[in-house]
């Protein structure tokens, strides 16, 4: 048989290890946003911008008419801004979520294992662009083809 002694202190290091255990989770869980900030920073930018956007557009009570990307806009009274305003534009809750879902998956594998965070900025910004002059090309095609 065990002396009393000995399984009180063996009771009371299990207690001692668990709850160290606990607050090393704690600490962790404490970290991971941080960590998440300092390992994948265009990953966190994009979401702060996004973020940031969407709550200054609700904030101010901005309609979508003066940010989206309208060709008529662009292509005749050169607000290229509209280029950059439409891609950060997510008025609806539920768009914002998907988006920032979508691209804290996509960062958190693309940025840490794949492509690195430059690149991957990169990319992303380059995109803004990119689609920009593809659906003005497309609008004008459809204009061109579907009025004869």
């Amino acid at each position: 048989s065990t002396h009393p002694t000995t399984t009180n202190y063996s009771q009371q290091l299990r207690v001692q290890y668990l709850g160290r255990k606990a607050d090393d989770e704690q600490r962790k869980n404490k970290n991971r946003n941080i960590d998440f900030i300092i390992t994948k920073p265009a990953t966190s930018f994009l979401l702060f911008v996004n973020i940031g956007f969407a709550f200054l557009y609700w904030n101010y009570r901005i309609s979508p008419d003066t940010v989206a990307k309208v060709y008529s806009k662009i292509v005749y009274d050169y607000e290229y801004y509209r280029s950059f305003s439409g891609a950060t534009a997510h008025f609806e809750p539920i768009h914002l979520a998907f988006n920032c879902m979508a691209l804290y998956s996509l960062g958190s594998e693309l940025e840490d294992n794949q492509i690195g965070s430059i690149p991957f900025l990169m990319y992303n910004i380059s995109l803004i662009p990119i689609t920009t002059v593809l659906m003005m090309c497309m609008v004008t095609w459809q204009m061109k083809y579907n009025n004869n």
